[in-house]
């Protein structure tokens, strides 16, 4: 059945990205799209942002294994619990810093055991990070952070290298 969530997930992402004929998908989108069955339960704060398209699909399954480890364990298993998601860039650094943070949910336990899900959860975002992606096991919920190579999920702008100068 996980294997079928993920799965799903990607035909989703996969579906957006032909609806709309690119090659790029907005990040808030992406994330929308995912959390779609926990409306008004989710905060969902960043700037626009353009993801090229295995970037976009690799974040769908990040949120996506997120959300489903949230209703199973966390934040969304219960009627109280909710879900900050907030990004921002930092575009001299060439840096993407997401963040998702679990709060109201049952109290959380660092587990021993790394199960399929964690696995995916770091190796997914592997390709963009410098470093692991963070996972805090704090007894209020859980926070995933990752610093992203801002030029590693952004599709390279039409005109990076060049300054437009008018018709000649």
């Amino acid at each position: 059945m996980a294997v079928l969530g993920r799965l799903h997930s990607l035909a989703q992402t996969h579906a957006m990205l032909i609806d709309q004929q690119a090659q790029v998908a907005d990040l808030a989108d992406v994330i929308r799209n995912e959390m779609s069955p926990y409306s008004g339960r989710v905060a969902i704060e960043g700037p626009r942002l353009l993801l090229a398209a295995k970037a976009a699909q690799n974040f769908a399954l990040a949120v996506h294994e997120l959300a489903t480890n949230a209703a199973k364990y966390g934040a969304l298993s219960n009627t109280r619990g909710h879900v900050r998601i907030t990004w921002h860039v930092d575009e001299p650094a060439d840096k993407l810093n997401f963040r998702w943070e679990e709060r109201g949910g049952p109290p959380v336990a660092a587990t021993i055991r790394k199960g399929f899900g964690s696995v995916v959860l770091e190796q997914v975002m592997a390709d963009y990070c410098d470093e692991q992606p963070k996972v805090d096991f704090d007894q209020r919920g859980i926070t995933y952070a990752v610093i992203c190579s801002l030029s590693g999920v952004a599709p390279p702008s039409p005109f990076a290298g060049t300054v437009p100068t008018g018709i000649e």
